[in-house]
């Protein structure tokens, strides 16, 4: 096994590690918490969260050990912030209840929790279940010859990349007001547009940053002048052409993590633990930045006030809201009936294009959203996957949905190591990154996040396989020899 490989191996197990030492930490705060009095209620989902993440840190070193960072740690990570951290909060700290809404009670809080853990559960076990991933990993010298041809098959497309995800930000911009709005931070103009332009765009332009994304790995031996030319054209491209789906920090953020993963799985360098778990870090403040930004400009939009004390306390209530708080989703357990097989279908179908205005007002993220503000308008809260399945089928819909959950991140784990292009690694991993997702975020969520973000991509990766693949097979059939 090469030494960057081993390298790379270590930098899962390290974040693997600090993972579980981080949950078994908070198990034991929360234990600390309920002795002295804050809502001991909330301890056990706590302390059953902190076992289940320790089993998927074992489960993903042994069962799924290809990949340095796997979909079932990526998702792991994810379950300790809903898990573990969120609920730590509530019991030190506590939520703000919004002034246009109510929070749920500390009871429902907990059988939410408790559904949680269900449904992480069985991923864990589904993940358990699989067969183990062969390791097949490549020496050292013919990873460099790898790199070199997916840098090679990635020269075609550059071009082509660049071409259309520039139409598709011209569409997103039509007019110099259009962009003038958006600089200024007009909620009205930071929205993605309407219609078949609307939805061209939005399915394209992503596009641009990854092209001149690879163009700055072909600059890496110009002068310096040209890449930091080429790395600030990235930066404001990825700003205009992703900032522009209403400064959506998944669509900012989630892109730029995928494309270094890709780049990762490919790289002959080693890949340091610490760089990692820090670069991490700052996207995970990075990503509640953003979500403290969207909440200010609503709140004045709608003539609130956002101020919620210093700036920790604001941080920790914008954590609270991002990972999905029991307290916030606790209302929908009490009105359970509205929630139906056919609101879940209409739930996943969503992010297609063209569907009807009454299966759209009918989903579950509209109802859970009209019973929290009594209007059919308002719709800025997300109802987490798992509960929605929950409440529209019941436990068995969380069964189900744990272990589709497991399946699609071992495909998507096997897409990012068969990978013959950077462009199919990237859409592989940011596949990847939207499943996990599905701890804190809706199933509509992930479909417009597939739609808008992968499904071109991978197309194109699929469509110049053949060509690519002529280019890489006698590497592969040097490294399988």
């Amino acid at each position: 096994m090469s030494s960057n490989h081993q390298g790379k191996r270590q930098v899962g197990e390290a974040i693997g590690a600090l993972l579980a030492v981080v949950a078994v930490l908070a198990a034991a705060c929360s234990l600390v918490a309920a002795v002295v009095g804050y809502q001991p209620a909330l301890v056990a989902p706590v302390v059953v969260q902190a076992i289940l993440i320790v089993a998927a840190v074992v489960v993903a070193k042994v069962k799924m050990s290809r990949l340095a960072l796997n979909g079932l740690i990526l998702l792991t990570a994810f379950e300790w912030l809903r898990g573990c951290l969120v609920p730590l909060l509530v019991q030190l700290v506590g939520q703000i209840a919004p002034v246009y809404r109510q929070l749920g009670t500390t009871t429902d809080s907990v059988t939410i929790l408790f559904l949680g853990n269900l449904f992480f559960a069985m991923v864990v076990a589904t993940c358990a279940i699989l067969p183990s991933e062969r390791d097949t990993t490549a020496p050292l010298e013919q990873q460099s010859e790898l790199r070199a041809a997916y840098a090679d098959s990635a020269r075609s497309i550059r071009w082509l990349l660049v071409v259309v995800g520039f139409i598709g930000l011209v569409l997103r911009f039509p007019n110099i007001e259009a962009l003038q709005g958006f600089l200024a931070g007009d909620y009205e103009y930071l929205q993605s547009g309407d219609g078949v332009p609307g939805f061209v765009s939005a399915v394209t332009r992503p596009l641009l940053p990854l092209g001149l994304a690879l163009f700055a790995l072909k600059s890496q031996r110009s002068s310096p002048f040209r890449i930091v030319l080429t790395l600030v054209a990235v930066a404001i491209t990825a700003f205009l052409a992703l900032g522009s789906f209403g400064l959506n920090r998944s669509a900012i953020l989630f892109p730029a993590a995928a494309f270094l993963l890709a780049m990762m799985r490919v790289s002959t360098r080693k890949v340091p633990a610490a760089p990692v778990i820090v670069g991490g870090g700052l996207l995970g403040v990075a990503f509640f930045y953003l979500g403290s930004v969207r909440q200010t400009l609503y709140a004045d939009r709608i003539g609130l006030t956002a101020d919620t004390g210093s700036l920790v306390n604001s941080l920790v209530q914008v954590i609270l809201n991002y990972g999905q708080s029991p307290l916030q989703s606790a209302p929908a357990l009490a009105a359970d009936q509205a929630f139906t097989v056919q609101s879940l279908f209409y739930s996943v179908v969503n992010p297609l294009p063209g569907l009807p205005d009454a299966w759209r007002s009918a989903n579950g993220v509209s109802i859970y959203n009209s019973l929290l503000y009594q209007n059919a308008v308002t719709k800025d809260q997300i109802l987490p996957s798992w509960l929605e399945a929950y409440l529209s089928i019941g436990v068995l819909g969380i069964v189900v949905l744990g272990v589709l959950t497991a399946l699609l991140l071992r495909l998507t784990d096997r897409a990012r190591v068969n990978s013959k292009s950077v462009l199919g690694g990237y859409a592989a991993a940011l596949a990847t990154i939207w499943i996990v997702q599905l701890s804190i975020n809706s199933l509509s969520a992930l479909g417009q996040g597939m739609v808008y973000f992968v499904v071109v991509p991978g197309v194109i990766a699929l469509v110049t396989h053949r060509r690519a693949g002529r280019r890489v097979q006698p590497v592969m059939d040097k490294i399988r020899a």
